[in-house]
């Protein structure tokens, strides 16, 4: 029978930090690699460590594929920033501190439909529709919600791509951190754009090409704007290289 005793070790890890992650979504196989990493770098009272895939594999239990798709995730969500040093083949890894830099879902609510024999004073039951319906502290909070595009409800087929949200807090976030300002988004307009973008590109490849952008020496770019209407424009000049650049693409994973 498993039996840890605080003899064996132990660790610190900020109490901030380990709420916020309380309230996000992790899936499975990346909470796995989330926890290695900060078992490696906090459990040592470290920063940032060389992690080789093998070796999470060993802790996980996961395959190489599953860790692949792990890190992806986690990068996507910049929750960790990865780094490659001198000619070592190692990856090191570290935890993004800043949590409101995370681009991350929140944890699920109560479904929107009915809430049954929740009991207060003179209340049998609680229908609301349209709404979320928190139940905290034996007290029930109502959560009106709007009905946003592409989420699902009653006579609805189209479900969201979660990732074009991710993207989009990813172009406003890099936009800001190169020019001091907040990226001008038009809504449903934009989020079709980079829908069709992402039929085409994997999220990844849509961010560096995003980066590439930023980085242009295009003189039309430069006067046209950097919008999200101009970067899908650009697009196949992005993807071919030929974007006018001089200098190599910064790296935005570890934004301050």
């Amino acid at each position: 029978m498993a039996s840890p005793q605080v003899e064996n070790g132990y660790f610190k890890i900020s109490t901030e930090l380990w709420k916020a992650l309380y309230k996000i979504r992790i899936n499975g196989e990346s909470r796995q690699m989330l926890d290695v990493i900060i078992h490696k770098t906090y459990g040592y009272h470290k920063k940032t460590d060389k992690i080789s895939t093998s070796q999470f594999m060993q802790l996980t239990g996961l395959g190489r594929t599953a860790i692949y798709k792990a890190r992806k995730k986690l990068l996507g969500m910049n929750l960790i920033s990865v780094t490659q040093k001198g000619d070592s083949n190692i990856k090191c890894y570290c935890i993004q501190k800043d949590y409101e830099k995370w681009l991350v879902s929140p944890k699920k609510v109560m479904s929107p439909k009915k809430v049954h024999g929740v009991t207060q004073k003179g209340d049998k039951s609680v229908t609301q529709k349209g709404t979320h319906t928190i139940i905290e502290n034996n007290t029930i909070q109502k959560d009106i919600l709007g009905k946003p595009k592409g989420v699902t409800q009653k006579g609805d087929s189209k479900k969201s791509n979660p990732e074009i949200k991710i993207f989009i807090d990813y172009a406003a976030t890099t936009y800001k951190t190169k020019f001091n300002n907040p990226l001008f988004i038009d809504g449903g307009k934009d989020g079709q754009l980079i829908k069709k973008l992402l039929s085409t590109f994997s999220l990844t490849n849509l961010q560096r090409l995003w980066v590439n952008f930023l980085e242009t020496e295009d003189d039309f770019i430069k006067n046209a704007g950097f919008s999200i209407a101009i970067f899908k424009t650009q697009i196949n000049k992005l993807v071919s290289g030929n974007n006018g650049n001089k200098t190599e693409t910064p790296d935005y994973s570890n934004m301050p």
